[in-house]
Parts: C-alpha cells; sequence; structure tokens
C-alpha cells in the first residue's frame, strides 16, 4: 500500500502486510490518527487490493474476533500458536 511521508519516513513509502484488529467498547476516536487508517468488514475483502496470505490471515482474525473479545481465545495461546509455527 502507498503512503505519503510520514512522521516516521521522510519520503512517500510503501506498507506491506499490516494486519490490525481492534475491539473498542466506544466508536468515538480519542485524538488525531498517527497515520491514515480505513478499517473494513469482513464483507468488504473481496474487494480490497492485498496479498493473498495476508487475506487469508485476515480471515482467521474475523473468525475468531467474537471469542477474543469475550475472552474465550487467549492472544498468547490459541491464536497466534499457528501463526508463530506457519512463520518458521
Amino acid at each position: 500500500m502507498d503512503v505519503p511521508a510520514d512522521n516516521h519516513v521522510a519520503k512517500p513509502h510503501v506498507h506491506v502486510d499490516h494486519q490490525y484488529l481492534v475491539m473498542a467498547d466506544n466508536l468515538e476516536p480519542v485524538g488525531a490518527a498517527a497515520h491514515p487508517f480505513v478499517w473494513y468488514t469482513v464483507e468488504e475483502l473481496a474487494g480490497l487490493s492485498m496479498f493473498e496470505d495476508t487475506r487469508s490471515l485476515v480471515l482467521v482474525l474475523f473468525s475468531c474476533v467474537d471469542a477474543l473479545a469475550q475472552g474465550r481465545l487467549s492472544v498468547g495461546g490459541e491464536v497466534v500458536e499457528p501463526f508463530l509455527a506457519a512463520a518458521g
């Protein structure tokens, strides 16, 4: 994804393979964002330009977001270990 210069890199650059999972109690921002972000629903994924392995990982996160939010999965355990094993 091409991004403009920011407070980390003075020239336009490319962000590759960034994924963020957010669970918030309040949808109102508490301050200005340091980077431009856009949030997508699972239904919007098919129309987005991204690496296929990234799309697969995002679908895994969407598949367990409710369990994470309810505390039924441990981020340090059941969810993360398969990704670490796959990364070798």
